[in-house]
C-alpha cells in the first residue's frame, strides 16, 4: 500500500486557469490521485497550470502524467504550464529530452 504521507494534491481556479499543486513524490503510488484531480480540473477549465515547486521526484509515470497533462489540455484548446520546477524535476525532464515538449 502507497505511503499517503509522501504525496498530496490541492486545487484552485485563479484568473480562468485552473492551478494543481502537488506536494512530494510524483510517482507511480502518487499518478492516481493525481490524475482524479487533474481529470476533474479538465472539465470546466482547459488552461492548467501544474505548480512543481513541491515536488521532490518525479519518475517515468509522473512524466507520462505530465504528457497526458499536456496532450489532454490541447484537445481542449487550452494550454498546460508547468510551473516552479525543483532542480530534481528539471532534471529528470532534461535527462528525457523532453525539456522542448513540456517547459
Amino acid at each position: 500500500m502507497p505511503n499517503r504521507e509522501l504525496f498530496s494534491v490541492s486545487a484552485d481556479e485563479l484568473d480562468g486557469r485552473c492551478v494543481l499543486r502537488p506536494v512530494g513524490e510524483l510517482d507511480v503510488a502518487a499518478v492516481p490521485e493525481m490524475q482524479a484531480r487533474m481529470s476533474k480540473l479538465l472539465e470546466d477549465c482547459p488552461n492548467l497550470e501544474i505548480d512543481l515547486g513541491e515536488v521532490t521526484f518525479l519518475d517515468s509515470s509522473g512524466l507520462r502524467l505530465l504528457l497526458d497533462a499536456k496532450q489532454r489540455c490541447a484537445q481542449a484548446e487550452g494550454r498546460l504550464t508547468l510551473s516552479n520546477p525543483s532542480g530534481e524535476v528539471l532534471r529528470v525532464i532534461d535527462l528525457t529530452g523532453l525539456t522542448p515538449v513540456l517547459l
